[in-house]
């Protein structure tokens, strides 16, 4: 297969017997767009494409497991996923960091309910730990301030005279 710039992949989809999990979420006309396009300018196989799409398909790939996405992408048995890894290491890095912020607003919603708890579950700490981890990853942090005073010491300070150019 003639490898393409990273602009189109399969306009299928794995809930109607078609390639690309994402068509019918991104579709535009007759193609479908990966969401990293404008991003970078990587030549892909739609393989490499769909593996990228089988990533982080949760009804075919609930694990996240770079192996079974090779295997339903159709990329030949023997395929360097560590390779594979390194030449997306960009647009996987982007999917992830998107993928957190799909989930933020359910990790806010969390944090709310807890704490809005009057008896709250024994194990609410950890998964207000775990939604904290979400957010910030998310890029949505608790703002931080500090309060800065400077002192300055008190009294007078004597400059000696400046020399004056005489004219």
């Amino acid at each position: 297969m003639v490898p393409r710039v990273l602009s189109t992949i399969g306009k299928r989809s794995i809930l109607n017997n078609t390639k690309s999990p994402r068509a019918n979420i991104t579709s535009v006309g007759e193609t479908t767009k990966h969401m990293a396009n404008d991003l970078f300018n990587i030549e892909l196989t739609e393989e490499e494409e769909l593996f990228i799409d089988f990533l982080y398909n949760e009804q075919a790939n609930p694990s996240c497991d770079p192996n079974v996405a090779a295997e339903l992408a159709g990329l030949p048995k023997g395929t360097s996923i560590n390779r594979l890894m390194r030449k997306i290491k960009a647009i996987i890095q982007d999917d992830t960091q998107n993928y957190f912020l799909a989930r933020s607003a359910f990790a806010a919603k969390q944090v709310v309910t807890i704490a809005g708890m009057s008896n709250p579950h024994p194990m609410a700490d950890k998964v207000l730990a775990a939604c904290g981890q979400i957010l910030d990853r998310a890029g949505i942090t608790k703002k931080d301030r500090a309060e800065v005073e400077l002192k300055m010491p008190e009294g007078v300070i004597i400059l000696p005279p400046l020399d004056t150019p005489k004219t």
